[in-house]
């Protein structure tokens, strides 16, 4: 049988490329590669352009929305074409493919072009979107299966059923009637230790980490527990956490060191720092490799001993979730911090010369204009080192989802889900006119737009009004040489 995992394109609408494999379809692989190796497997990443096209930049997403639209729009666009030759060249059985929220679209046209490019095959949907919503997704014709959770077993021991999904536990499919039928949930995998290394290098694919000349700059993003014990009302993760151990996160790092050359590596851990404990053996362990690393945490989840040893043993970067300016937002989606939490966690960061990256959030449907603005003050006021200020999504499966299906503001039949990207101006769950709401947005966002070049000239002009420190700065150059 011959499997096609497929990572449908996004990011290229908004001329942006990948930067690393799709995490998720690489663990479903390396298992699956390990427990039937008699399969033909093969990975496609479709959100990875040929030649590098930019970095993220959070202006040209929200820019460029509409371009975007028409484009995943268009059964003609050339990227649609791509992706259907592959299909057609690869002539897969079953075709597997990973949906987020903002994927969704992207997704199902991937669908659609699997049945027309491979008559007959099967087409599964799995990931984060797909699990909050598996009925509504079996609803599209060209899905034949949908995977709620984690997608290892599931999707393997489907692959042994394919005909017969009835006895595979953890899927939706349609019965001879047309219904919708769910086989029962799956238990979480609780040693993930015992899952292979989550890396599967697809022949199609470079990344830059593959070019031994960009490779030192690369850097390699894993994971090393799954879920996170808090529950803020905007986030879809579950809350059963799960880790690996030390060492199995510590082969992962050695084999892309031993292989590609890689030296930096970032944990996408929702929050590294969840168990004191635990991050401290990290550390300790991470010290004696030489690896340079950064990771995301909570502005509560910090003290003195854990960022001092964090800095010791060579992490690089921290990147936080502070979300708003506003006491009373910070309470209503459950983030249990306040502002001055957020700035003794910055003073804590900065103490030990730790660079800091800020995660913040406007648009929630009861905000006004004065508190967008208030956030994004609130992110100059911290002087990070970099922010992105996103829009809020109300993603499927979180409570805030929940609360504006609940409230009439929602109707997943009726949704535009290309609107749902945290760069576009054209979700308005609130009491206030689109037009409005859509301006008080792109005000903000021109502010954001500004924010690097106002630093530039605040730098040029600290020169100016203070050419000692020019001198200085020129001094330290030639003593370094």
């Amino acid at each position: 049988m011959k499997v096609l995992l497929i990572n449908p394109p996004w990011r290229r609408f908004f001329g942006v490329s990948a930067a690393c494999p799709p995490m998720g379809l690489c663990h479903i692989a390396a298992y699956l590669k390990s427990n039937r190796p008699e399969l033909e497997l093969a990975l496609y990443d479709a959100d990875l352009a040929p030649a590098a096209e930019s970095s993220y930049i959070q202006a040209q997403f929200s820019n460029k929305h509409l371009d975007y639209v028409a484009r995943v729009s268009d059964p003609g666009d050339p990227l649609w074409l791509e992706v259907s030759e592959f299909i057609k060249k690869n002539s897969p059985d079953v075709i597997g493919i990973s949906v987020m929220t903002a994927t969704y679209v992207s997704g199902l046209e991937v669908a659609r072009l699997a049945k027309i490019s491979a008559p007959g095959c099967k087409v599964v949907l799995g990931g984060k979107h797909a699990t909050a919503l598996p009925e509504h997704a079996l609803k599209d014709k060209n899905v034949d299966y949908v995977v709620v959770g984690e997608g290892e077993i599931t999707f393997t021991d489907l692959m042994d059923n394919i005909n017969s999904p009835e006895k595979v536990s953890g899927i939706y499919y349609r019965n001879e009637l047309g219904r919708p039928v769910f086989t029962g949930p799956r238990k979480f995998i609780e040693n993930l230790s015992e899952l292979p290394l989550p890396i599967f290098l697809a022949d199609n694919a470079e990344y830059n980490f593959q070019d031994p000349a960009k490779a030192p700059n690369s850097t390699w993003e894993l994971i090393g527990a799954r879920g996170c014990p808090y529950k803020c009302s905007f986030c879809a993760t579950e809350h059963h956490v799960r880790t690996r151990s030390i060492e199995h996160i510590l082969r992962e790092m050695r084999y892309m060191n031993e292989n590609f050359g890689i030296t930096h590596f970032r944990f996408q851990d929702d929050s590294f720092s969840f168990s004191k404990k635990r991050a401290l053996d990290i550390c300790l362990a991470l010290k004696e490799t030489g690896f340079t690393w950064e990771c995301n945490t909570r502005v509560d989840l910090l003290d003195d001993e854990i960022v001092n040893l964090m800095k010791t043993c060579n992490c690089k970067s921290v990147s936080i979730g502070i979300e708003s300016a506003s006491k009373a937002t910070l309470e209503r989606i459950h983030k249990k911090i306040d502002p001055d939490a957020v700035r003794k966690a910055v003073a804590l960061l900065k103490k030990y010369g730790m660079k800091i990256h800020g995660y913040f959030m406007i648009g929630f449907p009861w905000e006004s204009y004065k508190d967008m603005k208030d956030t994004f003050k609130f992110s100059r006021e911290l002087k990070l080192d970099s922010c992105e200020i996103n829009f809020v999504v109300p993603l499927p499966g979180t409570e805030l989802f929940s609360e504006l299906a609940a409230a009439g503001k929602i109707n997943i039949d009726q949704l535009d889900w290309t609107r749902f990207q945290q760069a576009s101006y054209y979700m308005n769950f609130s009491d206030c006119p689109d037009a409005k709401w859509t301006a008080m947005l792109k005000s903000i966002q021109k502010m954001i737009d500004r924010e690097p070049e106002i630093r530039l000239l605040k730098h040029r002009l600290k020169y100016l009004w203070r050419p000692h420190a020019l001198l200085n700065k020129i001094y330290q150059k030639l003593c370094s040489r």
